[in-house]
């Protein structure tokens, strides 16, 4: 087995295990594997992480694959070729057009369908990889950037040739965000020297794109399962349709497709469409609207009797009534700091039911104002053996570093990470958490320039607990509340009746646009 552009190797140290799992030791001696890294840095962790793995039966090489490959055949006029041939190779690599590519070795045989432009090398790759593979028994399959399965120019002529020679048995679009440089969906090629028979002129289509789950720590990525994988694997052997998921595609189609490889031009998952009920979703439209009166009404209430005061300065808020005194948020709250409980004892992680916020989790409340669910949970295990802080219901827990400002208000007993602190309320916790929540909103801005920090941003916990901030007759402060929070249902049944007006929307397009319901002419 062969890797192009080995790297660390994980993709070998990947195939050996499989082998070790479902052949057992013995049968993962029979193994060899063979990688090569451009990087000399690269390459020397690679070495370590095959010692590290325990995996002796390996020859690894450095140098630019493109240009001079290592591995050649015993009279050095060729390169070696392997059974299987495997790479995650540099997606859009630059640099490689014809005459560059002219400057290595072995070009006509390693290039055989074409050169590819200086923007991307994704072709130069795949017939590395070709002309690496056994004639026999060569399986090559390749990680590559979903683009050049559709991109024109060169890569067309080269991917006509390829399709042409029969040599392409199954493209798999995967997920996007699985990989940590792009959040672009990657594909899966896998081509064969001697296809079966059975499997001659065809090239089967496997749409994975929905087959993910959120990564469970990262949330900005995807990740496959266990079952998605072996799901994309059932299909690729059984080679057959598949409701849309996969799609067994003769060569003669592809062709009249201008030899595009688009996944989604062949397998594209039947769309389940909602069974909208208009009459239904009309009705909450008209309740929405009705329930929208009688705020606006209280609103133009609240208006009119809003009046004018005189105002004054103190130095640390700019403008604010005379009559309302100057506190710190350390004289009105308690402030709590955040922790994680350790990582590596399952038992605080495992099946919790305790909130445990973090700064992302707040990022998500908006006009919500009060805190929903979080990302992960503490069990009460962590609560009892570590020092993470459990506060109240009507706690503001407020981001204090990346980004520094965001907040929500607890509806039930909570923890929090070392990016939040928690203001719990000394007093009239009900009233307090909503006052300060809007105004801690409207200045974020003299929040974060109370923060420091060179590579982010952080507002440290003195300068939390020394924050001015007004404090109004609690009377006052509750009608303050009031009217903000009917502002916000207002924007809450808003958001609503758009939803509704858009599954009306929908439904009509359903049910019109298929003849299910005929419009009357005349």
């Amino acid at each position: 087995m062969y890797d192009p552009a080995s790297a660390s190797n994980g993709m070998l140290i990947t195939a050996h295990k499989h082998v070790v799992e479902n052949f057992g030791r013995e049968e993962a001696k029979r193994l060899f594997l063979y990688g090569q890294e451009a990087n000399a840095q690269t390459l020397a962790y690679g070495r370590m992480n095959m010692y590290i793995h325990d995996i002796r039966n390996v020859n690894l090489a450095g140098g630019d694959t493109l240009l001079y490959p290592k591995f050649k055949n015993e009279d050095g006029t060729g390169v070696q070729q392997f059974d299987v041939v495997i790479a995650n190779p540099p997606w859009n690599q630059d640099g490689y057009e014809e005459k560059i590519l002219k400057k290595g070795e072995f070009w006509k045989q390693r290039y055989p369908f074409g050169y590819t432009n200086r923007q991307s090398a994704d072709w130069a790759w795949v017939q590395h990889m070709l002309a690496s593979a056994k004639e026999d028994t060569g399986r090559v399959g390749v990680v590559i950037d979903n683009g050049c399965l559709f991109r024109g120019g060169k890569e067309r002529a080269i991917r006509k040739k390829i399709i042409q020679e029969d040599l392409l048995e199954c493209v798999i679009l995967l997920p996007e965000k699985l990989f940590y440089n792009t959040g672009a969906p990657g594909a899966i090629m896998i081509f064969r020297k001697q296809k079966p028979e059975e499997r001659r002129g065809k090239v089967l289509f496997i749409n994975a794109s929905d087959q993910f789950e959120r990564h469970p720590d990262v949330r900005r990525l995807n990740i496959l399962t266990d079952e998605d994988i072996a799901t994309i694997a059932a299909a690729y052997e059984e080679f057959t349709n598949d409701n849309g998921f996969a799609h067994v595609v003769p060569v003669e189609r592809i062709a009249q497709n201008d030899y595009s490889l688009n996944v989604t031009l062949y397998a594209f998952p039947v769309e389940e469409r909602e069974d909208i009920d208009l009459a239904e979703t009309w009705a909450e439209i008209r309740q929405l609207g009705e329930e929208m009166q009688v705020l606006d009404a209280t609103i133009v209430g609240y208006l009119k009797e809003i009046g004018h005061t005189e105002f004054e300065s103190d130095g640390n808020i700019r403008a604010k009534p005379k009559d309302w005194a100057t506190k710190t948020i350390i004289e009105i709250f308690e402030v709590k700091t955040g922790s994680t409980p350790s990582t590596k004892v399952e038992e605080y992680w495992r099946d919790g039911t305790i909130k445990w916020y973090t700064p992302a989790d707040l990022s998500y409340v908006n006009e919500k104002i009060y805190t929903e669910d979080s990302e992960k949970c503490i069990t009460k295990k962590a609560l009892n053996e570590t020092n993470v802080n459990l506060v109240p219901k009507d706690t503001i827990i407020i981001s204090t570093r990346a980004p520094v400002g965001t907040l929500g208000i607890t509806k039930q007993e909570a923890t929090f990470n070392q990016g939040c602190k928690g203001l719990v309320p000394r007093e009239n916790p009900d009233v307090d958490s909503l006052f300060y929540y809007y105004y801690l909103l409207n200045n974020r801005k003299r929040l974060e320039n109370r923060s420091s920090g060179s590579t982010f941003k952080e507002l440290s916990k003195d300068m939390l607990e020394s924050f001015p901030v007004p404090s109004p007759l609690i009377s006052e402060k509750a009608q303050i509340a009031t009217i903000l929070t009917t502002i916000d249902r207002k924007l809450s049944l808003q958001r609503q009746q758009t939803a509704a007006l858009k599954r009306l929307k929908q439904g009509l397009m359903n049910d019109l646009l298929t003849g299910k319901r005929r419009v009357v002419i005349g």
